[in-house]
């Protein structure tokens, strides 16, 4: 663990935890899904190059992954995207094709999350110790749900929050502070007795220091330096089970 400041912290009640890239590997299972869904392609698809289409999928997912009026379904909005890039390449079924395209991202990635090992000791023990555990996510609430869920992370903590209820509810998701003090208020600590543990300098350490938290702790599983001009957090760890930052 690198220790780049403590100054002033006093007892922690809480450990608030990102998810995706924190938790478990959300890369690795697009990785996972991608992959699943290039060989669908390639049989429902004949003719249709499985890296041009994921290359023209990829942009509409990165710049729309659902609704952004939330008045579509997630699922119809993804197979959509699926229909429309296959389109592009010329596809001639691409409607009757897309909803499979989707359905199989989604069960792939699902099935493919896991808690990082020994992430559910780590939160037994903070239980244990007394230390309230929340996740704070962005994004869809509906698909983080399900991620939740299959994963298990749900019931190891002391409660979620997700951005994707802020947003609906009129509020903002990470890094905006109200979200990390929503959290606080579940808890039922101040913002000095919380600390926030996460892998997105933009959303999980500037959040924290927007909410006046006592620390920041960034995951860096790559051990890449610290980009120049982003928020420096308190500590530096490759994975949650550096915990030393706790003591």
């Amino acid at each position: 663990m690198n220790h780049s400041h403590k100054t002033g912290i006093g007892p922690i009640k809480a450990v608030f935890f990102d998810f995706d890239d924190t938790l478990i590997s959300t890369a690795e299972g697009d990785r996972a899904a991608l992959r699943a869904v290039s060989e669908l392609a390639r049989e429902l698809c004949p003719g249709v190059e499985d890296k041009h289409l994921l290359k023209i999928w990829n942009a509409r997912f990165r710049s729309s992954p659902w609704d952004p009026t939330y008045q579509v379904p997630v699922e119809e909005w993804r197979a959509r995207l699926w229909q429309y890039s296959l389109a592009e390449l010329g596809c001639s079924n691409a409607a009757a094709a897309a909803p499979a395209l989707a359905q199989c991202f989604k069960d792939t990635r699902l099935d493919t999350f896991k808690l990082f090992p020994g992430t559910k000791g780590l939160m037994v023990r903070l239980t244990k110790a007394g230390i309230a555990t929340v996740i704070i996510t962005n994004g869809h609430a509906g698909i983080q749900r399900s991620k939740l869920e299959r994963t298990g992370a749900d019931a190891l903590c002391t409660a979620l929050v997700l951005g994707g209820d802020e947003v609906l509810a009129g509020r903002q998701e990470k890094p905006a502070a109200g979200i990390f003090l929503a959290a606080c208020q579940v808890c039922g600590c101040t913002p000095d007795e919380a600390m926030m543990v996460g892998d997105s300098l933009e959303a999980d350490i500037q959040g924290g220091v927007n909410a006046g938290l006592a620390a920041t702790v960034w995951v860096n599983r790559n051990a890449i330096p610290l980009p120049k001009g982003a928020p420096t957090p308190s500590y530096t760890v490759t994975n949650v089970l550096e915990g030393t930052f706790l003591q």
